[in-house]
């Protein structure tokens, strides 16, 4: 029992210490993560349909966040992202993926039929 106090301490301590060292990412998932579980409990979702949208948020929210960085925008935008991707949500996120997809899909299809008349 000793042996997995002491893991569970130490994968805490290394998780608390990588939030330390990033706090702008810690604040902009965090902020993603409340504003989400509030504009989903308004929506009318069960806590834990909320809770687990407002994670996804976080992760949406980090992996936009990793990309801007990468793409060598300024580190300031990052809190702004969180709010927006935790008031738009990770269902309409969803969403609005899966429609760009089906919009996609069905453009390349009628090209296709315009293609072999």
């Amino acid at each position: 029992m000793g042996e997995y106090t002491s893991e569970y301490l130490s994968i805490s301590m290394h998780f608390l210490q990588w939030l330390m060292g990033h706090p702008l990412a810690f604040f902009t998932g965090l902020s993603a993560f409340f504003i989400s579980l509030w504009s989903g409990l308004q929506d009318g979702l069960k806590k834990s349909k909320a809770f687990l949208d407002a994670c996804a948020c976080v992760l949406i929210t980090l992996a936009v966040v990793a990309v801007m960085k990468f793409g060598g925008m300024h580190s300031s935008w990052m809190p702004l992202i969180g709010v927006l991707v935790g008031f738009i949500g990770a269902l309409r996120i969803r969403e609005a993926i899966l429609g760009a997809w089906e919009t996609r899909k069905n453009k390349i299809l009628e090209d296709n039929e315009k293609s072999e008349k």
